[in-house]
């Protein structure tokens, strides 16, 4: 799934994978959000397999050698599987967009939280 040749990006640097689906598989992206103290959030994005118009967003932390999922607490507002969540290679905001592409909000890590704008 990372390789280059179909697509792939692994940008350790700024944090950011993005691994390609193969039909059977979904394509995943995850993006780290640094905090100034303690681990890094990790937000994944997939479709399901046989959709892209099914988004799901998770977030994790990296706690005693395993990822923990976070449910609550870490956006301001709910997710919403309808709208696209487009995960920033750069910089720190996850921007979001209906099913057709209208940007309705832009979530900005702050460094300790997601702050809707």
């Amino acid at each position: 799934m990372l390789d280059p040749g179909r697509g792939a990006v692994a940008d350790i640097k700024n944090g950011y994978i993005y691994a390609a689906g193969d039909g059977a598989q979904t394509s995943i992206y995850v993006c780290l959000f640094k905090r100034p103290h303690g681990v890094p959030l990790i937000a994944v994005k997939s479709h399901d397999s046989d959709t892209s118009d099914i988004t799901h967003l998770d977030f994790y932390e990296y706690k005693n050698g395993t990822l923990v999922e976070l449910k609550k607490g870490v956006l301001p507002v709910k997710v919403n599987e309808d709208f696209k969540y487009e995960l920033p290679r750069y910089g720190r905001t996850i921007e979001v967009s209906d099913q057709r592409g209208r940007k309705l909000y832009s979530l900005h890590w702050s460094g300790q939280r997601f702050v809707r704008r």
